[in-house]
């Protein structure tokens, strides 16, 4: 079995940056879990993780059924895939727009789900290594690079984004430590990763996420919004 608190995270260096960038790319994948999570959330459990986001799913499941209209637009589902969203608007237009009619309830029920074994990222029983990139809201791009405690345990996409998860606390408690010691607000540019405008409790992710495989290693991003 995976195990979160058992990964190592550093920045990945210039070298392994340019290693990133002439690799061969295996297969790209996105919008991997409708995801509803914070950057904040604690990750140190994964099937804890996993409950309470299929609580927050389930929520948004039940506002979507008593909503009773003929489409759906990605701001209001948690799927960013556009052909999954043409093909749940067609449903909600063949029954005219009813959410509880079997085949858009089906459809709901099986896209608003975190299942850690369905989701199973198969690749990553031979990942060595996760590099999760960032960028938005920041003032240069960061690649936090890491390391699983065995290369041969399988992830999950779900573990993935709890990787994901721990890279951008790591990130954020970095920049904090550098202002901390430095004692000022100021030079921004300077930090080592740059965050402006927006603290990690402020942000979530909004469902987007690009998945690159390559031969021994995984290049991640999971795409946040502003909380409202």
């Amino acid at each position: 079995m995976f195990e979160i608190n058992k990964i190592y995270m550093d920045n990945a260096s210039e070298d392994e940056r340019k290693i990133i960038s002439k690799s061969k790319i295996q297969k790209i994948d996105k919008e991997i879990l409708p995801v509803c999570a914070s950057p904040a959330s604690n990750v140190n459990d994964i099937d804890n993780f996993q409950n309470k986001l299929n609580n927050q799913l389930n929520e948004k499941k039940k506002k979507i059924k008593n909503q009773g209209i003929v489409s759906i637009d990605s701001n209001s589902l948690p799927i960013k895939n556009k052909n999954e969203l043409i093909q749940f608007n067609k449903l909600l237009s063949e029954s005219n727009g009813n959410l509880k009619n079997e085949k858009t309830e089906s459809f709901i029920n099986d896209k608003l789900i975190v299942d850690k074994d369905k989701n199973l990222y198969g690749v990553g029983r031979y990942v060595d290594h996760v590099y999760c990139v960032f960028g938005k809201y920041q003032l240069k791009k960061s690649v936090i690079k890491v390391t699983k405690p065995d290369p041969n345990i399988p992830i999950s996409s779900l573990d993935l984004l709890a990787i994901y998860t721990k890279a951008y606390q790591y990130m954020y408690k970095e920049q904090k430590q550098w202002f901390d010691y430095k004692k000022t607000r100021i030079n921004i540019s300077n930090s080592p990763h740059g965050i402006y405008r927006y603290g990690i409790n402020d942000i979530h992710y909004n469902g987007l996420s690009t998945i690159i495989e390559f031969d021994t290693f995984l290049v991640c991003s999971f795409d946040v919004d502003p909380i409202k």
